[in-house]
């Protein structure tokens, strides 16, 4: 780190984030003082959605890196055994509407959202007790601009959604572009 630096510049550098940057040094300023030692996380990873196990697994250079339960899905049909996309953009919710982090943010103040390049596929969170409904307005990204518009509070989004806890995780650990496989449906055992 030298004079001028600022979290963004850092963050772009080295492949990390400012959210992951902020996390996982426990900052509470924008500031950076000259000579302060600051963990970088690398956000080197690959998502792979396992549908017909109920999964969310991450991997870094080094293979698997973790995984995350799939608490429910709600998907459009499609023929596809798999797909592969990627992170197109990431957000965050509260109160049905979306809202910017900042420096004091805390993940139980909103919850993310990140949506993925196919229309119809948003991973989002879900509070535990819930079974997958939500409080918060929805959203649906089922339709022919790929624009996010409100829906009904009783039902959840469409999509993938995940335990609000573990989407705050994995929200870190992504970023814009990052490649995505959507396993869709076991493929039959070839004889």
């Amino acid at each position: 780190m030298k004079r001028g630096d600022a979290r963004l510049s850092i963050a772009r550098k080295l492949k990390s984030s400012t959210e992951a940057i902020v996390r996982v040094n426990e900052l509470d300023s924008t500031l950076i003082r000259l000579g302060e030692k600051l963990l970088v996380p690398q956000l080197d990873f690959t998502i792979t959605i396992d549908l017909p196990h109920d999964r969310v697994i991450v991997h870094d250079s080094h293979g698997f890196f973790t995984q995350y339960p799939i608490a429910s899905m709600d998907l459009p049909p499609t023929r596809q055994l798999t797909i592969q996309t990627k992170v197109t953009a990431k957000s965050f919710w509260k109160n049905g509407k979306p809202v910017r982090p900042n420096d004091g943010f805390q993940e139980e103040q909103a919850t993310a959202r990140i949506q993925l390049g196919h229309a119809g596929y948003l991973l989002y969170g879900v509070e535990e007790e819930s079974d997958a409904d939500t409080s918060e307005i929805a959203v649906d990204s089922d339709n022919k601009d790929g624009e996010l518009n409100a829906r009904d509070s009783n039902h959840p989004p469409q999509g993938i959604a995940m335990l609000k806890n573990d989407i705050a995780e994995i929200e870190l650990l992504i970023r814009k572009g990052t490649p995505v496989t959507i396993i869709l449906n076991q493929q039959e055992k070839r004889r």
